[in-house]
């Protein structure tokens, strides 16, 4: 299924805004190293060793045009290449980005437990990012940035152990109750809450995703010329409905069977994770 909005592109000129981007991700650390930009202090890396620049989101970019589009094989392709060269040494924020977008793909593993943040990839090589544990507002956040892709990564009752307890990871009971009230937590964590309650939120959030595609629509200049001024896919979403797939075969269910009113962008959405969900963990077939 193709993303709304897209079926009058030119195929051709689609292929040729994808390679583009993935050439300017190939130079975009030199062109950054030569004028001396940084868009943040890099995790636990030196500035002269971290890949401090627009890569992996032309890259993601990329991935968005080709799922957009129904090229599935390429999309692979280049979230593979995202996993394999961009994950390390890079910003805190680039890595959350890489990992829900190859979480979602199933070429990395986020797994939380009370000493930080794991991310294992298929050539056996980990990323650890502790948790912040004298900051409470901090450890938040980053639960918050990595729970998509950690939804992606393991079966519901084991991420539900590892969310029992939040003050093992430096969060404050009052801080974690107000995050259990963000409806894209409720919506990806059990929370105690009844399936259909879990549903209903998650609805609400396709419908933000339509809203915001409409308006990346509205842009008509950029939208012909496939450069829309945001994500063309709600990446979060998409983990949310990975997993569902992936390790929640009551949900996905209840899922299938409600009646609601047509959302062409969340049946998108849905489309694509139900494909994605069959890709067993590891790298693409030679």
């Amino acid at each position: 299924m193709r993303l709304p909005g897209t079926e009058k592109w030119d195929s051709a000129n689609v292929v040729s805004q994808i390679a583009f981007e993935q050439n300017f991700a190939a130079t975009a650390p030199k062109l950054m190293r030569e004028v001396g930009y940084s868009d943040a202090l890099p995790f636990k890396a030196k500035p002269s060793d971290a890949n401090i620049s627009e890569a992996i989101f032309a890259l993601g970019r990329a991935a968005e045009l080709a799922f957009a589009t129904e090229q599935i094989s390429l999309g692979l392709q280049i979230c593979e290449e995202i996993a394999l060269k961009y994950l390390r040494p890079t910003t805190l924020m680039q890595i959350a980005f890489g990992a829900t977008v190859t979480a979602a793909t199933g070429f990395v593993r986020v797994e939380l437990d009370n000493k930080g943040i794991t991310l294992r990839s298929y050539t056996e090589e980990s990323i650890n990012i502790p948790w912040p544990r004298d900051n409470s507002a901090a450890a938040a956040d980053l639960l918050r940035w990595f729970l998509p892709s950690a939804v992606a990564s393991v079966p519901r009752s084991t991420l539900d152990s590892q969310l029992q307890n939040p003050v093992e990871y430096g969060i404050s009971y009052q801080e974690f109750t107000q995050l259990k009230l963000d409806s894209e937590f409720r919506a990806l964590a059990d929370n105690g809450e009844f399936n259909l309650t879990r549903l209903g939120v998650i609805l609400s959030l396709e419908d933000g995703f339509k809203a915001r595609l409409l308006n990346l629509q509205n842009d008509v200049h950029h939208w012909e010329m496939f450069e829309p001024k945001g994500s063309l896919i709600d990446w979060r979403l998409l983990c949310l409905w990975v997993g569902i797939y992936r390790f929640d075969p009551d949900m996905a269910k209840l899922a299938s069977g409600i009646k609601q009113q047509r959302n062409d962008a969340g049946e998108f959405i849905r489309s694509l994770a139900a494909n994605l969900s069959k890709k067993p963990f590891g790298p693409l077939k030679p």
